[in-house]
């Protein structure tokens, strides 16, 4: 047995402080892990982004790709909070240096990271709108009782 409000009710500081998503375990041994806030009604910053962001769909074309690119920047600049070992896709800095392993969390890393791995995005995606990655209890656990 359960109850209504404990099966669809989230965690209120899991919502506000985001939950570590582990990615893939990297061929050194460390782990490539993200923070991310929930992409809910509860999200404010990720929906007022993504609506500033589509109101110019009319506009292109191609609007799937729009409101893919739309989708990518509200969920970089509304859920994304941190990353940990994740492998850097940019060129060496400066001609004749090597590259780094790992990139830092910016913008526009993120921006290129989601768009050269899309599936990355899309586990992100489907991480970060389901409920139980942000309950305090699991939905067994409420089963269990």
């Amino acid at each position: 047995m359960g109850s209504l409000t404990r099966s669809f009710s989230a965690d209120k500081a899991k919502e506000t402080d985001g939950v570590w998503f582990e990615i893939v375990k990297n061929d050194d041994g460390t782990m490539a892990r993200m923070r991310v806030l929930r992409m809910a009604q509860s999200n404010k910053k990720f929906a007022s982004r993504y609506a500033s962001l589509s109101k110019n769909a009319r506009f292109h074309t191609d609007k799937r790709a729009f409101d893919r690119d739309c989708q990518i920047e509200a969920f970089v600049d509304g859920c994304l909070l941190e990353w940990r070992n994740i492998e850097n896709i940019n060129e060496a800095a400066f001609p004749g240096t090597e590259k780094e392993v790992y990139m830092p969390l910016t913008k526009d890393n993120a921006m290129k990271l989601f768009k050269a791995l899309p599936d990355l995005f899309d586990m992100l995606l489907v991480h970060s709108t389901e409920l139980e990655n942000f309950q305090s209890v699991t939905t067994e656990e409420v089963a269990k009782n």
